[in-house]
Order: structure tokens, then C-alpha cells, then sequence
């Protein structure tokens, strides 16, 4: 008898943790990439301010950030600089079964490491902005950064802060913004086939949502010039949902 009862109790907790194991395999997930230029100090000044005083309504505006039972959140951050690495940190949050006591739910849905995340790499970010000012290479940051989005993610989104401004050997916006067909051939041509197919690829098999906050800095050129530049640049990608905004407060 008292075998049959130890091997009963060992059978509820094999289905137990296979049940808590679907459960986890099932976690209805989304995820934000913010990518911080640092190539300019006064342009990064604005930038931390806008992350100090307005994160909280862009996170609203956007409508990520907040997690329910079987939900996961990720954040990633990247500075945009003076090389092509992409150097990703991350932070989640998720509660990973139903079920759970709602004080637990709460520690489990903090978003205190996410903040902990921003402000951290933001005061790193703030050491290496004098290193990073001979050059800018947003559009292959841009390209890696879409290549790692998540194909199971109910949403990805791209949140980009910058002036907008290019200075690499793909193509120098402060001598001039592509505009003619012929110029966004050249800048395509310019730009590393593997990159540029990968984020392509990857279009096609994740939702990815791309915001532009587009700031002005010592240099900047006409914003509607950079704002049809990035537009088209995006579309030969296979971008469809792209909005640009001023600030974090602006709704979209």
C-alpha cells in the first residue's frame, strides 16, 4: 500500500513540473532594444535627459513594460558610437505560471531592473562619448540590432535615440543626405552584404517595430531631409511600421 501511494505522489510531481514546464515554454513574450548615440556630448545630454524625465510615458505610449501571468518583458540597450560592435546588455522580467500569489506576481513584474539597466549604462555610456566622435555608425548598429530580434516575440520594437547623422565609409550625412534614388543605391551598395541580408531575413520572420527619436545636435541637417533618408533607407530593409517623434513624451 505504501508503495503505491509513493509512487502515486511521485506521479503527480512528474506531472506537476512537466505542467509547470509547458508553462514556461509557453510565456507570451515582447521585447524593446534602445540604441543610445554617444557620439556627441551635447547630443547625449539630451538623450539622458529625455530617458530621466520621460521614460515612464513612453513606456505607456508604447504599451510594453507591464506583464500579466505567463508573460515575459526583455529589455536591451546598446550604445550607436564609433565602431560597427553591437555591445548588448539585457535585464527581463516575467512570471512564468499562473497561479502565483499576487505579493509574489508583484516582486516577479518590478521593473526595477529595467530601470537599473538604463541608468547604469547610461552613466557608462557618459565616459565614452569623447572617444566616440570621429565617427557614427547608425546604420550597421541599426542592421545588427534588428538581426537579433526575437522571431517569437508578440513584439519587437526598436527604439533608436539619435540625431540621425551618419559619418562612416557607408555614408557621410554631414556632407550630404541621400536623396535620389541613385544616392540609396550607392549608400546599399556600401553597406556589408552578410548585415544587410541577415536584418532582411529577419524582417521577414519577427514583428518588428522601429521608433526614431530623432534629436538635433552641432552638424544636423535638415530634418525632413534625414527623416525621408532613414524612411527609405528602412523600406529597402522591408521596415513597414517606422514613426519618428521628438521626445519620449510625444504620442504616436
Amino acid at each position: 500500500m505504501k508503495k503505491k501511494v509513493v509512487l502515486a505522489f511521485v506521479a503527480l510531481i512528474i506531472i506537476s513540473t512537466k505542467d509547470l514546464v509547458a508553462q514556461s515554454a509557453n510565456l507570451k513574450t515582447s521585447e524593446m532594444f534602445m540604441l543610445v548615440d554617444i557620439t556627441d556630448p551635447g547630443l547625449f545630454s539630451q538623450i539622458v535627459l529625455d530617458f530621466e524625465e520621460n521614460l515612464p510615458t513612453f513606456f505607456q505610449t508604447v504599451g510594453l513594460g507591464k506583464i500579466g501571468e505567463l508573460e515575459r518583458f526583455t529589455l536591451k540597450i546598446a550604445p550607436i558610437g564609433a565602431t560597427q560592435e553591437l555591445v548588448v546588455k539585457s535585464a527581463s522580467i516575467a512570471i512564468p505560471r499562473k497561479g502565483l500569489a499576487l505579493q509574489e506576481q508583484r516582486r516577479l513584474s518590478n521593473p526595477q531592473i529595467l530601470t537599473a539597466l538604463i541608468k547604469q549604462n547610461l552613466a557608462d555610456y557618459g565616459t565614452l562619448t569623447a572617444a566616440n566622435n570621429s565617427a557614427s555608425y547608425i546604420i550597421d548598429i541599426v542592421l545588427k540590432s534588428i538581426s537579433q530580434s526575437d522571431d517569437e516575440a508578440e513584439r519587437s520594437v526598436l527604439v533608436i535615440q539619435t540625431d540621425g547623422m551618419e559619418f562612416s565609409p557607408i555614408c557621410n550625412t554631414y556632407k550630404k543626405v541621400p536623396t535620389t534614388t541613385q544616392e540609396i543605391d550607392a549608400l546599399m551598395n556600401n553597406i556589408d552584404v552578410t548585415t544587410l541580408n541577415r536584418a532582411k531575413q529577419k524582417v521577414k520572420t519577427s514583428k518588428v517595430e522601429i521608433v526614431i527619436v530623432l534629436k538635433r545636435s552641432t552638424g544636423s541637417r535638415n530634418v525632413s531631409e534625414l527623416r525621408n533618408f532613414w524612411t527609405e533607407l528602412l523600406n529597402r530593409v522591408g521596415i513597414t511600421s517606422l514613426v519618428f517623434i521628438d521626445n519620449f513624451t510625444q504620442k504616436f
